[in-house]
């Protein structure tokens, strides 16, 4: 497959560079005069014809190449890297977290919701509940991407539906409610061994001793980290 891909790079350039001979000997035979101009509209129409062409055939082994690099990054969640090291030093503290409060979006909808992400430029919400404890975690892809009906068939979640109905709905309240607590001094081994047991959390909040809320941590923050210890 390599082989055909430099094959194929070869041959385009050197189509590219015929197409481009012919038509500079054509034009010059001519009308020398208007060599440039020609020269002018066709290099770009050449230059996207080669990158449509190389881009078709040489993306699947960038995609191919990006998905090894992150399942070489999940590979290392291991002990050796992740057993010394304490949720504390690596979390997002409450104080930098953006979040809001049940009272406040409840009777917001879904559109004023990824509109506020959107603002912010951020993917996930945390909502505190009266307690000040995380009452749901809301991700903007479970707002704004198509979901499967019981027909399966895609189908979009309509903007205008109010957050304290779509909590409700079946379809996302466990996925909205999934998340891990652990204590400060936990360690991140520990916390990785427990979102492997809940595939489908993505976020842990962590708690002092007297249970209150002092920080974050998503599963992008752990592999971010790997990134840094490890690359």
């Amino acid at each position: 497959m390599d082989n055909f891909r430099e094959r194929l790079g070869l041959i385009v350039f050197i189509i590219s560079i015929a197409i481009l001979a012919i038509l500079g000997i054509a034009v010059i035979w001519v009308d020398g005069k208007e060599a440039p101009e020609v020269f002018s509209s066709i290099l770009p129409m050449v230059g996207t014809w080669v990158g449509v062409v190389l881009a078709f055939y040489f993306g699947k082994e960038n995609y191919e190449a990006a998905s090894k690099r992150y399942e070489h990054l999940i590979d290392r969640l291991t002990p050796d890297v992740l057993d010394n090291v304490a949720v504390n030093q690596i979390m997002i503290a409450k104080k930098t977290m953006v979040l809001k409060t049940w009272k406040e979006v409840k009777d917001q909808t879904v559109k004023d919701v990824i509109t506020f992400l959107l603002q912010v430029n951020k993917s996930r919400l945390p909502i505190l509940g009266e307690d000040g404890r995380v009452k749901y975690m809301i991700h903007e892809s479970l707002l704004s991407k198509p979901k499967m009906d019981q027909e399966n068939q895609m189908q979009l979640l309509d903007p205008s539906t109010k957050m304290s109905a779509f909590v409700a709905d079946p379809k996302y309240k466990s996925i909205v409610e999934q998340v891990i607590w652990v204590n400060e001094t936990e360690i991140l081994e520990n916390v990785r061994r427990k979102m492997n047991d809940n595939p489908d959390c993505k976020d842990v909040f962590i708690e002092n001793t007297n249970n209150e809320l002092v920080g974050w941590l998503t599963d992008t923050l752990i592999l971010r980290y790997i990134n840094s210890k490890k690359m």
